[in-house]
């Protein structure tokens, strides 16, 4: 990908009550979040979702096809619900530019997408 990305989608997410959930639920849980970036990645005319894990119950990933943003926000609440002790999540969507993604990892990018996504 060559950057800026005029118009992708981020989404970010932090799970609800993680510290009630344990830590096995909640790796278990955002190991799904990973899985379902990536199969998203693979959505026709997509790319990469560069998932990114933060603050031990947060994620974010980048949707480079905005479009697609409010059916991943499903998809991921969806991932979340297929087994009953797993924490859900909140999730912000932030559509607009990525100006640079250094090294792949959302915690050294910029653009309003992702200040979007945060707020």
């Amino acid at each position: 990908m060559t950057y800026p990305l005029p118009h992708v989608a981020v989404l970010t997410g932090d799970l609800v009550n993680s510290t009630g959930a344990g830590t096995d639920l909640v790796n278990q849980a955002i190991g799904r979040v990973d899985i379902m970036a990536a199969a998203i990645g693979t959505w026709p005319g997509n790319g990469r979702a560069h998932f990114t894990r933060f603050r031990g119950d947060g994620w974010q990933f980048l949707i480079p096809r905005a479009h697609y943003a409010l059916r991943a926000l499903v998809c991921v609440h969806a991932v979340l619900k297929t087994v009953d002790a797993f924490p859900l999540s909140r999730i912000s969507a932030g559509l607009g530019s990525v100006d640079q993604l250094p090294g792949g990892d959302l915690s050294d990018a910029s653009g309003n997408a992702l200040v979007a996504s945060g707020q």
